[in-house]
């Protein structure tokens, strides 16, 4: 990663990977998201002094990105709340 890279966070809880990521020097990207908006509303709030890091209420087989938007995607144990693998 480096700070031209452009990250997805799908099914991002309360977006502890984004959180470790903006603790780093580098300064990419993030588009943190997740179905649930309890959890996008506390990863909202914790990264609102980040204007690299976005974060939207959004399914992670439903994204309204277009393609090749992400230099890298993230699903940090969201999988397990997907039934079909493939979507997540």
């Amino acid at each position: 990663m480096s700070s031209e890279s452009k990250i997805l966070d799908s099914a991002c809880g309360t977006s502890i990977v984004t959180d470790i990521i903006l603790k780093t020097e580098i300064k990419p990207e993030i588009h943190a998201v997740d179905v649930a908006e309890n959890m996008v509303s506390i990863a909202r709030e914790r990264f609102s002094a980040h204007s690299n890091a976005q974060t939207a209420v959004m399914a992670g087989k439903e994204l309204s990105f277009s393609d090749n938007t992400f230099t890298h995607s993230i699903t940090n144990l969201g999988l397990v709340y997907f039934t079909d693998t493939g979507d997540g």
